[in-house]
């Protein structure tokens, strides 16, 4: 939905999934990681969490805090001892989870959905490499880096032109 259409509860419901969780798991965690200085946490947000989205502004809102929560707990991680935590935060395109039900791609051989065990391989993979940060597929953040650092009109042309968008329910 718009944000106009957002009821408080919805966006409110949509922050305790997406970033609130994390900072509750993290905290449940983290003291036991730092006593044994070991471990890798990993978190999910999204493309979102890179570039806003029209009908999807507290999901992009929650997306984004979760990429600066990860940056500053790695921040944190550093200053406050030699940690040997590691951190990763991934920034997936779309999954194919049900959630994104009307979403409008104009060239999907170019920008498939994935499927959640896809997702899933490469999280591994980047857990396994110590990889800090990745968009899922990689190539996708050499491409948004590219779009970003075009100016305000390029990228809107850029982006009515892909036209990828979430229809309003």
């Amino acid at each position: 939905r718009s944000l106009i259409d957002c009821t408080l509860e919805e966006a409110e419901k949509v922050i305790n999934t997406n970033l609130l969780s994390h900072i509750w798991v993290i905290k449940a965690i983290l003291p036991s990681m730092i006593k044994n200085n070991y471990g890798h946490i990993v978190a999910i947000s999204s493309l979102c969490g890179l570039e806003g989205i029209a009908n999807l502004v507290p999901y992009c809102a929650t997306k984004f805090g979760v990429r600066g929560l990860m940056e500053a707990l790695r921040k944190e991680l550093d200053f406050y001892q030699k940690s040997s935590i590691k951190t990763t935060v991934l920034y997936p395109y779309v999954i194919d989870t049900g959630l994104a039900k009307n979403a409008t791609i104009r060239f999907p051989s170019l920008f498939p959905i994935l499927q959640p065990k896809e997702v899933a391989r490469y999280v591994m993979k980047c857990q396994r490499k110590d990889v800090y940060e990745s968009t899922v597929p990689c190539h996708y953040g050499f491409l948004f880096n590219i779009a970003k650092s075009l100016p305000h009109k390029a990228q809107k042309i850029l982006n009515e032109f892909a036209h990828v968008y979430i229809e309003s329910e």
